[in-house]
């Protein structure tokens, strides 16, 4: 998705986040820095809370994903956020879809 500014972006990081009891992001290479974009490629991994429709993997399950990130600054705040990660590799984990 694209999100720009804070109002788009809250709800879509509190919604990812709220499914894990806990989670943590590193990165896996230098982030590239061009003109007023930050782009990162990161690994999340974390322990699932539960609550996800269609998944059937128990709470405790431990999960890790990987994405990419690119942010757009505009007076050293982000404006854009672009994210692209493998929710099919997380989904799976999660046993969604097996049903």
């Amino acid at each position: 998705p694209i999100l720009r500014g804070p109002a788009e972006m809250r709800p879509f990081v509190e919604m990812g986040r709220a499914i894990f009891s806990s989670v943590a992001f590193r990165a896996e290479d230098e982030p590239i820095v061009e003109g007023d974009r930050l782009a990162c490629r990161w690994v999340g991994e974390g322990v699932y809370a539960g609550g996800m429709p269609a998944a059937t993997a128990e709470p405790g399950t431990s999960i890790t994903f990987r994405g990419i990130d690119v942010w757009q600054l505009q007076d050293g705040k982000v404006v854009e956020y672009r994210v692209a990660s493998d929710g099919l590799h997380l989904m799976a984990q999660l046993g969604a879809g097996d049903r």
